[in-house]
């Protein structure tokens, strides 16, 4: 073989060899970051929903270590009523067929205690496309969600106070949009209060005619 084709050759090799060990390098730091995780339950999964990798993130949120879950069906993770209405198996199809499936929902730790969890569950596929496993990706959200509950709950106190007033009380958005209308506002504006929650104060004549826009 002449030389310059001899090195040609070697040249190539180097270059597939160098390639290698970059995507070596770079898949070994890829799941070192994965599994370094702490904020993050990442798990992944077979095409069946068997788990088969647990990062950090993950035995911090679940309590389960990963020789405890791997080999396990991820419904485990999820509640007695939501394996009875077969809700695991639903997300583990949703995410094959359509590539990803949200997950925000209560999960149970392995000391049985819950958690709301926000994440979502994501198809694995080759490069030619086929699913050839699974990626759950979650986060304990539960303290967001008491503050989301109780900032609910104390709405519903408010709207019922506003209710139970004995004055005409309305409560108004900034371009004057009838949020809430309590029933002693239809005997002072004369609509029902089903009309005035469509109604607009600072545009609808019938309403500006009352007078009380000064008041609002």
């Amino acid at each position: 073989m002449p030389k310059h084709r001899k090195r040609s050759a070697h040249l190539k090799g180097q270059d597939l060899q160098s390639s290698a060990t970059l995507d070596s390098t770079y898949d070994t730091h890829h799941r070192l970051v994965i599994r370094s995780a702490i904020d993050y339950a990442i798990l992944t999964m077979d095409v069946d929903g068997i788990v088969r990798t647990w990062n950090m993130g993950a035995e911090r949120t679940l309590g389960y270590r990963e020789h405890e879950i791997v080999g396990q069906h991820v419904s485990a993770l999820f509640t007695a009523d939501d394996r009875a209405s077969g809700v695991p198996e639903h997300e583990v199809e949703l995410a094959k067929h359509t590539g990803r499936a949200d997950d925000i929902r209560w999960h149970l730790r392995k000391d049985g205690t819950r958690f709301w969890a926000n994440g979502f569950m994501v198809a694995l596929k080759d490069d030619s496309g086929i699913c050839v496993g699974l990626a759950k990706i979650l986060s304990d959200a539960t303290e967001r969600k008491k503050l989301e509950d109780a900032l609910r709950s104390s709405e519903r106190q408010y709207r019922r106070v506003i209710e139970q007033l004995p004055l005409s009380t309305q409560i108004v958005a900034p371009d004057g949009r009838l949020l809430q209308v309590n029933h002693a506002s239809e005997a002072l504006l004369g609509i029902t209060v089903d009309e005035l929650q469509e109604r607009n104060l600072l545009e609808d004549e019938q309403l500006v005619s009352t007078g009380i826009v000064p008041y609002v």
